[in-house]
């Protein structure tokens, strides 16, 4: 299984009014907890994303279960760099939900799954 190899699967799934409906999958091999911290820390995100410049947290809301974040990203040298803000819903340890608030991405509407394996690994 390509998951196994460590490799991200991709599946584009239906094209509507110019928006691609995708859904990834990856296995990574780490305790949930970890991976949850990494997920819900969108400052280190520009560590490991190519396109992110920067990201910080503009408000924690409901309690804990959501926050807001204010994200720079720089798509290619030729185009400007752009903010937009995102919501993240937390159901701890499960689900994070991304939403878009404000900017100039027009569709931003996703979900984390986050699905311990038998093996310790976290299918996400």
């Amino acid at each position: 299984m390509l998951l196994d190899r460590g490799e991200i699967q991709v599946h584009p799934d239906q094209i509507e009014h110019g928006v691609v409906h995708m859904r990834f999958a990856v296995k990574v091999l780490a305790p949930v907890p970890n991976l949850w911290d990494v997920l819900k820390d969108c400052p280190r995100s520009a560590e490991y994303t190519p396109n992110i410049v920067s990201c910080r947290s503009l408000e924690i809301l409901d309690d804990g279960r959501a926050e807001l974040f204010t994200q720079t990203i720089k798509i290619a040298f030729f185009v400007p760099a752009f903010e937009h803000v995102f919501r993240l819903s937390y159901d701890p340890y499960t689900h994070i939900g991304v939403h878009r608030v404000s900017g100039p991405i027009d569709v931003l509407d996703g979900n984390w799954w986050l699905l311990p394996q038998t093996d310790g690994s976290v299918l996400s």
